[in-house]
């Protein structure tokens, strides 16, 4: 995946996004991507716009999901967009539902680095939209998967974490040995 140093998308528009400005990828090891993000606060257009632009940077990037910290912005927010249906779910929070399953994982921020990761195949998610109105989700599947993976993001966790550091650098695709992160990011 590519990075540049313009944060503008040609393509945006097009894409059916209202705001052309798409923010910058963080990229590992970017510090940003270590930090737990804290909760927004204020519901209004600031929030409506960077939503829109985390739309572009995500189309841009052909991700499936993306959370506010891959941007710069240390807020607990995420966006997802699957076969053209699309979440946002700001303030989340997360139950574990059913059982467990191995699955290749990608990230935006860990460009050709895949790791096939244990996740929960149901979840349930409680957070708000964009006017501030709470609400649950209950997600199965590349859903789930996603949103457990952007819920990390949130808490400054990667994939890479839930690999054994020494191997995670070499080339190929690993297999995490635990549910767990092995340095959990406080």
């Amino acid at each position: 995946m590519k990075t540049t140093n313009t944060a503008l998308d040609s393509d945006a528009e097009d894409k059916g996004c209202k705001h052309s400005s798409a923010p910058t990828l963080k990229i590992y090891p970017d510090t940003v991507l270590r930090q737990r993000c804290e909760p927004v606060e204020q519901f209004n257009g600031e929030l409506t716009d960077l939503v829109d632009r985390m739309f572009a940077t995500l189309r841009k990037h052909h991700g499936l999901g993306l959370a506010a910290p891959q941007v710069g912005i240390t807020k607990r927010l995420f966006i997802a967009e699957i076969e053209d249906h699309s979440l946002c779910i700001v303030n989340p929070s997360l139950e574990l539902k059913s059982y467990y399953e191995y699955q290749i994982e990608g990230c935006l921020s860990l460009p050709g680095k895949l790791v096939d990761l244990s996740r929960n195949h149901q979840v349930e998610v409680t957070g708000y939209n964009l006017s501030g109105s709470k609400r649950h989700h209950q997600l199965k599947g590349m859903w789930a998967r996603v949103a457990q993976h952007e819920i990390d993001h949130l808490n400054g966790v990667l994939i890479r974490d839930y690999v054994d550091p020494e191997v995670f650098d070499l080339p190929g695709c690993f297999r995490s040995q635990t549910l767990f992160p092995f340095k959990t990011i406080l």
